[in-house]
């Protein structure tokens, strides 16, 4: 069980990287960490990068928003946990690692779907943030330039998260 009941912080270095893109160290990981105000109920929380862009990104005067030049950034969360219904539930993404994927960063937007089929009409709100992370083998802290994504107040996380620029 990877989401503890309590306050929770899901490094999704923990699970495996199907696709061998990312790598920390020698480890294969998702550049993104999911930080949750409070558990309810522990389960199994899943996150993956989805090999297409579909659904295609929402539209915005006329113009399709592109889903990243090297591969789409789209990432699917799946959990068996119950989350609390308040605000405060957050992921955070390597600012790097999503950054590559576009030609301007500084016109990047994050979108949600929860039925993986229509996306929602307003982009998610994202932060630009930068947070401190030990490493766990030598002990140094390091800081990283993340994004921040707030994740729309519901006990069930079940989402689609896609990044676009316009």
């Amino acid at each position: 069980m990877n989401t503890p009941k309590g306050k929770s912080k899901i490094l999704m270095n923990e699970m495996v990287d199907l696709l061998g893109e990312y790598h920390y160290s020698s480890l294969p990981y998702l550049p993104l960490t999911i930080s949750s105000r409070k558990v309810q109920t522990g389960g199994y929380t899943l996150a993956y990068k989805l090999l297409s862009a579909h659904p295609a990104l929402p539209m915005y005067k006329d113009k399709q928003y592109n889903p990243g030049n090297a591969a789409p950034q789209y990432f699917q969360f799946d959990s068996s946990a119950t989350f609390s219904n308040k605000k405060g539930n957050k992921i955070w993404f390597d600012k790097s690692v999503i950054d590559s994927n576009f030609n301007n960063p500084n016109k990047i937007k994050a979108f949600q779907s929860v039925d993986g089929k229509v996306w929602k009409n307003k982009p998610l709100k994202v932060k630009n943030k930068v947070i401190q992370v030990k490493n766990a083998k030598s002990g140094i802290k390091y800081e990283v330039p993340i994004y921040q994504v707030k994740i729309p107040k519901k006990t069930k996380l079940k989402i689609l998260i896609a990044f676009g620029e316009r």
